[in-house]
């Protein structure tokens, strides 16, 4: 199993926004791709506190890129991918096996 954090997407035309495909919720945006996974991974303390993350969840997969619509050129994603979630990328839950 993949312990890369399967991560979306959504490319506006001011703004980018990175979402974990299976932690809903965890989304940060930024002017670029870079920005965003960045503004993602600085978030991922805070978003620990409410789920319990692995200790690499930063290390971070791309699994889709999504054209962005008005939500996300002003400040918000609107966007849920469209692909299926991988099963290397199976939502970890605090006390799963």
């Amino acid at each position: 199993m993949s312990s890369r954090t399967g991560v979306y997407l959504e490319v506006g035309a001011r703004r980018v926004f990175a979402s974990a495909a299976d932690w809903p919720g965890w989304s940060r945006g930024g002017k670029n791709e870079k920005e965003a996974l960045q503004a993602l991974a600085a978030y991922a303390p805070r978003y620990a506190r409410v789920v319990k993350l692995p200790k690499d969840a930063t290390d971070f997969d791309i699994i889709e890129r999504q054209k962005g619509n008005a939500a996300a050129a002003a400040t918000a994603t609107r966007c849920t991918p469209t692909c299926s979630t991988p099963s290397s990328h199976t939502r970890r839950r605090s006390g799963s096996s």
